[in-house]
This record gives C-alpha cells, structure tokens and sequence, in this order.
C-alpha cells in the first residue's frame, strides 16, 4: 500500500501531466497538498506494516522544516506581503520536503522509488516531443510560461521531472560502471538530452559537473589530469559558443 501512495504522490506532483489543461494550477497543488496530508498521517499512524527504524539527521532536519514553515510569517512582518499568497507559495516546498519523512517511514527500498522515478522520466520524453510538435499550444502541463521566447536558441518547453533528471543521470553512471551494461548508457544520454534542452543553466552546470566528477572517481590520476584538461579546454572554447549559455 505504501508503494502506491507513493506512485499517486509521485504523478500527482506534476498533476498527472495535465493533459490538454484538465487541472488548474490551484486544483493540481491541491491534489497534491491532500495527497501529502494523507500520506503523512498514514506514515505516522498506521501500525500494520513495521516502518523503517533506520537514522536521519532528525535535529537539522525538523529544524528546516520549521523555519520553512515559520518563513511566511517572516515575510509578514518583514516584508508586508500577504499570509495567505505566502502560505500557498511555500507549501509545495514543505510537502516536498515532508515528503523525506514520509518515504523514511515507509522504508521503500531504493529499486522500488527508482523504478517509480525511471519511469516517471521516461514518460516526460514523449510527452516533451508532442508539447514540441504542439506549440505554441501546449498538449500536456500546464500553458507554456516562456512563451514563444527563443533568445538561448531553442525554444522552451516544459520537461517534466527535471529536477530529477540529474538524479537519473548520476544513477545511470553509477549503475554503468557497476555492471557494464550498455543500457545504462541509452538511459544517461537520454538524461543528458532532457537536461540540456530544459535550457535551466543552473541545472545543465551542476548535472554535468556531477556526471564528470562520477565518471572520473575510477580513473587514475594520470587519466583525471588529462580528461580535465580536454574538458576544460573544451569549455573555453565551445561553451561560449552554444546560445544556451
């Protein structure tokens, strides 16, 4: 049971891929503010099924929480803005991070929630394709918030779960050079594709940074030196180059 609340969360954060609109931004935040609500009580509730005992850092992290929690009121006092705007807007953020108990208390194993994120990921490949082919209507999610912009080259299209796609990538990596197996590397550069036609810089830098520092760990030193040379030489001249960036 708990790998299904977690599926319907999981789905539920992008409202289900929203397709041709059938969820307002409201009605989809509050699918998933109820879901989370739900979900929360059960993991602190239900006593049928043994809950994972396994450590965290409790103090540091409940201590996030609070002051995620107490950061509308701040901007209250502070900065005069509405508490009511600000509750709405700081609630995804909270149920995102509740959701890091909620998982701990349900001890899903990590096959379990990488099945459930590889899957999600490989769904928002087609999706991107048919929101592509769509514009400037949008097919799935919500209408397209950059308009019909192309100052960095490429027109910008939603990519769902791309926040974890960097997650999917590095866990491509990892799992490549754990077993050699060549599907590893279609299910990398699939990620690599997603994260760089995103066109979100910040995420392209750190996802690329992370992939490199995880391809280089098992090589020499002799081997590191080089492929950072290359690689850094090659940054200088092509990164400047690409509208991206």
């Amino acid at each position: 049971m708990y790998y299904l609340v977690f599926i319907l969360m999981f789905f539920a954060s992008v409202a289900f891929f929203n397709p041709h609109q059938m969820f307002s931004e409201s009605l989809a935040k509050a699918i998933f503010l109820l879901i989370t609500v739900a979900a929360f009580v059960l993991a602190i509730t239900d006593r049928r099924y043994p809950m994972c005992h396994k450590n965290y850092p409790q103090g540091a992290y409940w201590l996030m929480l609070t002051f995620i929690g107490i950061s509308p009121v701040m901007a209250g006092v502070f900065h005069g803005q509405e508490l009511s705007y600000s509750i709405i807007t700081v609630l995804p953020f909270f149920c995102g991070y509740l959701w890091f108990f909620i998982l701990w208390r349900y001890g899903l194993s990590e096959k379990q929630v990488m099945r459930v994120i590889l899957v999600g990921c490989a769904i928002a490949v087609p999706l991107f394709i048919l929101n592509l082919r769509a514009f400037p209507n949008t097919a799935f999610g919500f209408e397209n918030i950059y308009g019909d912009s192309e100052e960095r080259g490429m027109l910008r299209i939603q990519v769902f779960f791309i926040e974890l796609f960097p997650l999917v990538l590095c866990y491509a990596i990892s799992r490549w050079q754990m077993t050699r197996k060549w599907y590893w590397i279609v299910v990398a550069l699939v990620a690599v594709t997603m994260i760089t036609v995103s066109l979100i810089r910040q995420i392209i830098l750190v996802s690329f940074a992370l992939a490199f520092i995880m391809l280089l760990r098992p090589m020499t030193w002799s081997k590191r030196i080089i492929a950072i040379v290359i690689i850094g030489a090659a940054a200088v001249v092509v990164v400047p180059r690409i509208s991206i960036f």
